[in-house]
């Protein structure tokens, strides 16, 4: 098996959406601050399955939205 399966360029994520992601969404949606600081601290002791698990779990969203949303976390946007 080939060892990168990406197209030139979207071999990485990178800070920007030009990360070979696409999106049919936009913004965040609503938390109140108890959940946001629950999902910084998964996020900082990198625990970002926990992340995900509860955006398709508890939120009902989406895989891509949930994606999104954990690195959207990790990077420390939200």
């Amino acid at each position: 098996m080939s060892e990168s399966l990406f197209c030139p360029g979207q071999s990485y994520v990178t800070d920007s959406y030009r990360d070979g992601h696409l999106r049919t969404f936009t913004g965040y949606p609503a938390m109140n601050d108890d959940v946001k600081k629950m999902l910084k601290g998964y996020a900082k002791k990198k625990k970002y399955s926990s992340i995900l698990i509860f955006f398709l779990d508890s939120c009902g969203f989406d895989e891509d939205y949930s994606s999104f949303l954990m690195r959207e976390f990790a990077r420390g946007y939200i």
